[in-house]
């Protein structure tokens, strides 16, 4: 008796059965096919030639936002690879006749999917294999060292399982694809020749911590040595039609060219971030001078960086910068851009969320404030990163004046980052902060010179500093001004409907009011309750110490000292769980990482030190990937997450 049915007959008798279960929040789309099995079926005489050409025939398919409708496609294309249909095959399961593609909008089957049939010769059902190998990918995700060693600890676990095993797993094995050497970058490509269904795995595509320096190399073998060339990065990128984030660095800047450029802009339909974090260069600076665009809009690309690509004229932008209608990150950071150049080009469709215009020297005050204050972009109200920050030996682009006049009328009631580093920021700056952006957790305030009183009043709650004013000024003052029982109850009815001050980090370097005592002031470090870190001079934190003595004690609060290789230094607050293990004597350490051997089983243990939590808080580069393990969070975060920032990434964010 065949126990076996065509899909398309099995999806019309079950229509429930085969759901696409897709988190438009997330990357990660899973993809649940009601079939316990793959069965493609000829009578029993299959071609195997005829098969492997019914399947290397595969159309590409249009463009869609909906990216999780594009995954499910993906997905069931994976399994039509030459790999499958000899596993598939070794399990006595014989091909069938293509039946025609359902016509339901509901079943996401690419028209040139093969027809399968079901077979109950494997015990599970693809989405629960599918569910384990996500279990184990995804397991324990705090624990992970780096992206390589889960990875390799992932290839150790799910892969030798079995053969589905071994195929299924390859869409995560691909999925976020990271080289730190060029021979890294080689075998991944042969891999992509060899199998071309490995690339539709591809969706990321990380050098930031690529480097082609040491392993006793001169200059001259590097650019003999062609693994990391821009034919090869072609190649690739041919090859990765799925691609969603394109990371590239300084260290790949000579590579780019017009024919890089194209690809990523014009064929690349599915390409939602493109960094290019540092790179100058003659080859760099040609490559966007030649390459054109061929399409009138690009709705796909949403983030894009240049930070630090200060060789970059201004008009290479005008190439790409108006077709990007989608555009929600923006990062500026040290070019030649202009606050005219923006308002003229930016396309009014766009809805930024982060927007880095540091040291853009170009920008003048007036063509600053018009572009914030009156372009679309910015004044829809979805703003939450902005980064104003100016190079301290020059003359600040906004004075006291106009930075009051643009911190009163922005429409930015979301805004949770502000750096107005090198401005002269006063106390009715901080006002105007304090009222108008209450879902602020970083401020940047380098160089500003605000007393410890101003910096108090602004950290502390409204409702405390209303109460500490009679102590502060004197009781006399106030002998017949004493609040009435109605005028208490009101007070009290007010301050539980003021929302909590949720600043978590601040920058204080530069101020000559804030020296090493005036920071051992409690009435700092405990002004605010939700404060995580303040960011100091580097002489501040070399007095307080460094290591298990570097610590301030506040009442219940330890505060101690953590430093970016003498670039910045912080003095940040413990958790609750850090407080009780230093007080037991087990000191945080959050620079060194322990290996050691159990001497029970003798296997290798090692003990990470995790950086701490404040760092994402004190970033100065905006984040524009989402990173590898994106699935644990509800939505896309304003702030970096775990392994999103790494290598020449971590460099510009945290260390200049």
């Amino acid at each position: 008796m065949n126990r076996s049915v065509s899909t398309s007959a099995f999806i019309n008798a079950h229509p429930d059965n085969l759901l696409i279960s897709s988190d438009r929040r997330s990357t990660r789309t899973t993809s649940f096919i009601s079939i316990s099995d793959i069965e493609p079926s000829h009578g029993g005489n299959g071609d195997e030639s005829q098969s492997n050409s019914s399947v290397g025939t595969s159309s590409r398919p249009s463009f869609s936002r909906d990216i999780s409708r594009r995954r499910s496609s993906n997905f069931i294309r994976t399994l039509k690879s030459k790999k499958l249909l000899n596993a598939i095959k070794d399990q006595d399961i014989q091909e069938e006749e293509r039946s025609p593609s359902p016509s339901s909008d509901d079943v996401l089957l690419p028209h040139d999917v093969t027809t399968y049939t079901i077979s109950n010769k494997f015990p599970l059902p693809v989405e629960i294999l599918n569910t384990i190998i996500e279990n184990v990918y995804y397991n324990s995700v705090e624990n992970v060292q780096s992206i390589t060693s889960n990875l390799e600890e992932f290839s150790k676990s799910i892969v030798p399982v079995c053969k589905m095993f071994n195929i299924l797993s390859s869409r995560l094995l691909y999925r976020y694809s990271v080289f730190t050497r060029s021979n890294s970058f080689d075998k991944f490509l042969k891999n992509l020749n060899e199998d071309h269904f490995l690339g539709l795995n591809v969706e990321f595509l990380d050098f930031m911590e690529f480097t082609s320096i040491g392993l006793g190399r001169t200059g001259r073998m590097n650019e003999e040595i062609q693994m990391v060339t821009s034919s090869t990065i072609l190649n690739c990128l041919q090859l990765t039609p799925n691609l969603i984030e394109f990371l590239g660095s300084e260290s790949i800047e000579g590579d780019i060219d017009k024919r890089i450029l194209s690809q990523l802009f014009n064929n690349s339909l599915y390409l939602t971030t493109i960094d290019f974090c540092g790179s100058t260069g003659d080859n760099f600076v040609n490559a966007f001078k030649e390459f054109t665009i061929n399409r009138d809009v690009i709705p796909n690309i949403t983030k894009i960086g240049f930070h630090d690509c200060i060789e970059l004229p201004l008009q290479v932008f005008q190439t790409f910068l108006p077709a990007l209608v989608n555009l929600t990150r923006l990062d500026l950071t040290h070019t030649q851009i202009t606050g005219r150049f923006l308002s003229d080009n930016l396309p009014p469709s766009a809805r930024l969320t982060h927007l880095s215009l540091s040291r853009c020297n170009q920008i003048t005050a007036v063509e600053l404030m018009d572009f914030l204050l009156y372009h679309e972009s910015i004044t829809n109200g979805s703003l939450k990163w902005l980064s104003l920050q100016c190079d301290s030996s020059i003359v600040s682009i906004l004075n006291e004046h106009q930075l009051s006049h643009l911190l009163n009328n922005i429409n930015a009631p979301n805004l949770m980052y502000l750096n107005l580093g090198g401005y002269s920021v006063k106390k009715k700056h901080l006002d105007i902060i304090k009222n108008k952006f209450i879902n602020l957790k970083s401020l940047i305030l380098a160089h500003s010179q605000l007393t410890i009183d101003e910096l108090y009043e602004y950290l502390s709650p409204k409702h405390k500093q209303t109460n500490a004013r009679f102590f502060i000024q004197g009781l006399d003052q106030y002998t017949h001004n004493y609040p009435t029982e109605t005028e208490e109850e009101t007070d009290e009815a007010n301050e539980s409907d003021e929302p909590e001050q949720q600043l978590k980090f601040i920058d204080l370097t530069g101020n000559k009011n804030v020296t090493r005592w005036s920071i051992d002031n409690p009435k700092i470090l405990n002004a605010s309750t939700s404060l995580l870190a303040i960011e100091l001079d580097q002489t501040i934190v070399e007095d307080i110490g460094y290591g298990p003595e570097g610590k301030l004690t506040m009442n219940q609060d330890i505060w101690k000292t953590y430093d970016s290789q003498g670039r910045r230094s912080w003095l940040f607050k413990l958790s609750p769980e850090e407080v009780e293990r230093e007080r037991r004597g087990d000191h945080v350490d959050y620079y060194n990482t322990l290996t050691y051997y159990d001497t029970t089983t003798g296997k290798k243990r090692t003990k990470k030190a995790k950086p701490p939590f404040f760092l994402r808080f004190a970033a100065k580069k905006i984040n524009l990937s989402i990173g590898p393990f994106a699935t644990l969070y509800e939505d896309e975060k304003v702030f970096p997450v775990d392994f999103s920032e790494r290598g020449i990434y971590k460099y510009y964010s945290l260390n200049r």
